[in-house]
């Protein structure tokens, strides 16, 4: 459960769509506490814009701590495996309100990118 809400500010030296954080973003799991810290840079979810019609927008209350905590874990050497960063992501966001379609949706993008960018990397 995160025990704070999220402040961002738009960072646009960082690129068009990129956020950073205005203070540090905590989130405490079933057996650890994760601190994104504040000045992070973030895209917030990396959702195509063709999807948001659909009930998918790259930004929404529901999974944009979820986004950031997920862009934590997954850029910085946090311990946690992108494929544990992953199923994290999907479980903050059925618990913040996502819904489990949703929560699951996120997971499957989340995890067909993954292995994607990795069949990439084994091709070069």
């Amino acid at each position: 459960m995160f025990l704070n809400s999220l402040y961002l500010k738009e960072a646009p030296w960082a690129g068009p769509k990129y956020w950073q954080t205005f203070r540090e973003l905590v989130y405490r799991g079933r057996h650890d506490t994760w601190v994104v810290p504040r000045g992070f840079v973030t895209d917030l979810a990396s959702i195509p814009a063709i999807f948001g019609p659909i009930g998918f927008p790259r930004t929404h209350t529901a999974w944009n701590r979820a986004a950031v905590l997920h862009d934590w874990l997954t850029r910085k050497d946090s311990g946690v495996s992108r494929k544990d960063a992953d199923g994290l992501m999907r479980r903050v966001v059925k618990e913040s309100g996502g819904g489990a379609f949703r929560a699951w949706a996120i997971w499957i993008a989340i995890r067909s990118y993954s292995a994607w960018v990795y069949v990439r990397k084994m091709a070069q």
